[in-house]
């Protein structure tokens, strides 16, 4: 009987060195008391569970107080650690918080390391009445954030994509206008749902035959699934050259409507000989630049490219046939030294593919030269009555930082009669700006932006 006896002694005293508990009962399926992952405390208390680690008792319990003091620290907005450690150290109480460490339990491991669980609960009344004044803002911005966000998603799930895109980028403006608490409402996590509501996005226009009137409507292209997208604002600009060779300019306001489409008609009263139309998101431009005025240098370049690459453009000519044009074309790009980029066709590839969606059978052609001149006499094709020549060359480099460049082109464009090299007409208005990870994929944006501006000049022109 008596070794039944100093058996139970001993494991009671294995048990109970390894642990000190003042008030739970019960113990989870990983052999901790339950009250580490379900604390219990009474209405008006909050609870904080922390633990600690260390190679005595003693060094876990203090890491556990300090644990639970950085956390409270995040939730009030001060150094709570640095105001109460040793009040809490030494007497398990924090009279400014009414606080106490109400339970905790020891866990000793082999090789002699120790952990500490504490919990300790404090008043809900002393807790809101020390929150800092900027956390307060803070929390008050976060549910702003979070409203907007709501809002976003719903207009979302009713195919109404650019309200919830207008809804995210308000919630944008204001994550980047105040520090804030929780990442979840960072900038880069509220530009990535920004993001996410524009890149599907696809305007289509479905042209009439015999003029400019054609029906647009916008898509949500997402992977396999394309569905229709309601109440888009959009932009319709067309420039546009009477039978009198004026050119003339027009703007109009748009908008898809819940019917998902809009039929535009060409109510213009010059008599057209050809025309362009530029369709694009009519995104309130305040907005953005409030936005883009207080965010980091180039973080919303991706936003302003990709917001840019949803512009469609069609054209309407009285001609049906291009192929007998008296005009060839050559184009070449340029370093900021001046020098000849070799085998440069990013504004070639750009300038062609914009001219082949309007329906124009002309191309233009790679140039060879360091001057406009060098480059007809290098062509080894044969030479029409004119000969253009578009120059692009870089002429302004920004390195952000390592990973952000800001690329400037300025373009060129002259025509000759190649027979005497006489100059015709000049053009040198257009420029562009490109934005990249490195310097080669900046100036590549900035070339392809050019190269679609000088199609739609030319689209005119010719």
């Amino acid at each position: 009987m008596r070794k039944f006896f100093y058996l139970f002694l001993i494991i009671s005293m294995l048990l109970f060195s390894c642990s000190s508990f003042s008030s739970f009962s019960s113990f989870d399926e990983s052999g901790l008391p339950s009250w580490i992952r379900n604390p219990s405390v009474a209405s008006g208390r909050i609870a904080y569970v922390a633990e600690g680690s260390g190679e005595n008792a003693e060094s876990a319990r203090d890491n556990a107080i300090e644990n639970v003091l950085l956390e409270i620290s995040d939730d009030l907005g001060f150094d709570a650690y640095t105001r109460y450690y040793r009040q809490l150290s030494g007497s398990a109480y924090v009279e400014e918080l009414d606080g106490s460490i109400r339970t905790s339990y020891v866990r000793e491991y082999r090789g002699g390391r120790f952990s500490c669980y504490i919990l300790f609960d404090i008043s809900e009344e002393a807790f809101l009445s020390l929150e800092s004044p900027d956390l307060v803002r803070a929390r008050e911005k976060e549910t702003e954030i979070r409203h907007c966000l709501d809002e976003a998603k719903a207009s979302y799930m009713s195919s109404h994509d650019v309200d919830a895109l207008i809804s995210a980028l308000e919630a944008l403006s204001i994550s980047l206008s105040e520090p804030l608490v929780d990442e979840a409402f960072s900038p880069d996590e509220i530009l990535s749902v920004v993001m996410y509501y524009l890149e599907p996005i696809e305007i289509r226009v479905r042209e009439k035959s015999g003029g400019m009137d054609a029906t647009i409507s916008v898509r949500r292209n997402r992977g396999l699934l394309s569905q229709m997208v309601y109440s888009v604002p959009l932009n319709a600009r067309y420039w546009i050259r009477d039978t009198s060779g004026v050119l003339k300019e027009e703007e109009i306001s748009i908008n898809t409507l819940e019917e998902g489409t809009y039929d535009f008609h060409n109510t213009n009263p010059y008599a057209l000989l050809n025309g362009v139309m530029s369709i694009s998101l009519d995104i309130d431009q305040g907005l953005i630049a409030s936005i883009t005025d207080i965010a980091p240098q180039g973080f919303m370049d991706e936003f302003i490219s990709t917001l840019s690459s949803k512009r469609v453009i069609y054209s309407y000519d009285e001609r049906d046939d291009y192929t007998d044009l008296p005009y060839c074309i050559f184009m070449a790009e340029y370093d900021i030294d001046g020098a000849l980029i070799e085998d440069g066709s990013s504004a070639l590839d750009e300038f062609n593919t914009t001219l082949e969606e309007s329906g124009r059978g002309i191309k233009a052609l790679e140039g060879e030269g360091e001057d406009d001149e060098e480059i007809i006499k290098n062509s080894s094709s044969p030479l029409k009555e004119y000969v253009i020549v578009i120059r692009l060359g870089v002429s302004d480099i920004v390195e952000v930082d390592e990973q952000r460049f800001i690329v400037s082109v300025h373009t060129s464009m002259n025509c000759y009669n190649p027979s005497t090299m006489a100059l015709i007409s000049s053009e040198t208005s257009v420029s562009s700006v490109g934005y990249g990870s490195s310097y080669e994929a900046a100036a590549s944006d900035a070339f392809k932006r050019a190269g679609r501006i000088l199609a739609d000049v030319l689209m005119i022109d010719l």
